[in-house]
């Protein structure tokens, strides 16, 4: 509407470039637009959008096949990150079971004490499995932010516009936020399973001997 009344205004009684006329050069009253650019929410909606306008009796161009293109590419890209995310959740669990068992050795004589005074095996397995559970959720919350980092700074190097995607290029959805710590707690629990079983049968006397 901006835009028009600052044409109407500029082109006062004469015919706007790209409007259409009368024989004699003078402007119609209204406004006429030869084009439209539409813009869906999501790419899974483009051909949708695109048969809802035709339905209207409009000619529609789409690059949907640019989009495709895209799509597969991020595709790939998901799948290379997510081997990568694999292997790295896979070391991660081996370090934590490792530090586990570390903790384990240097505690055992803090292990016999605790039996030895009465503390249930079923505490002595919580407290390692809190202790696993802790760990996982540190390494999710440093995960996280190393994830926000990198992704600031892709949105700062590459424009979603110059590849055709309006906003930003990498998003960080809350839910996939919550969902990765939650799920990093549970590894680091599941990673200190074992060692926790390890502590439960521990002997209390042999436990306390140790040095």
């Amino acid at each position: 509407d901006k835009l028009r009344s600052f044409l109407q205004k500029e082109f006062r009684g004469r015919a706007i470039p790209g409007q259409p006329a009368t024989r004699s050069g003078k402007p119609y009253s209204q406004f006429v637009y030869s084009s439209a650019s539409v813009q869906a929410d999501d790419m899974e909606n483009v051909e949708e959008l695109a048969n809802t306008i035709r339905s209207m009796g409009y000619n529609v161009s789409t690059n949907i096949e640019y989009i495709n293109s895209m799509k597969k590419q991020f595709a790939m890209v998901q799948g290379v990150l997510g081997g990568i995310g694999a292997v790295s959740l896979f070391v991660a669990a081996i370090g934590i079971a490792n530090t586990m068992m570390m903790s384990i050795y240097e505690r055992t004589k803090e292990i016999g004490v605790m039996k030895v005074i009465g503390c249930s095996l079923r505490n002595i397995r919580e407290m390692f499995l809190l202790e696993a559970g802790f760990i996982g959720f540190m390494g999710g919350v440093a995960g996280n932010i190393l994830s926000f980092i990198m992704s600031a700074v892709i949105n700062i190097l590459v424009s979603g516009e110059s590849m055709g995607v309006g906003g930003s290029l990498s998003y960080i959805p809350l839910w996939l936020v919550l969902t990765s710590m939650g799920f990093a707690v549970l590894v680091g629990m599941a990673a200190g399973y074992f060692p926790a079983l390890r502590a439960m049968k521990l002997s209390p006397l042999a436990a306390i001997r140790n040095e």
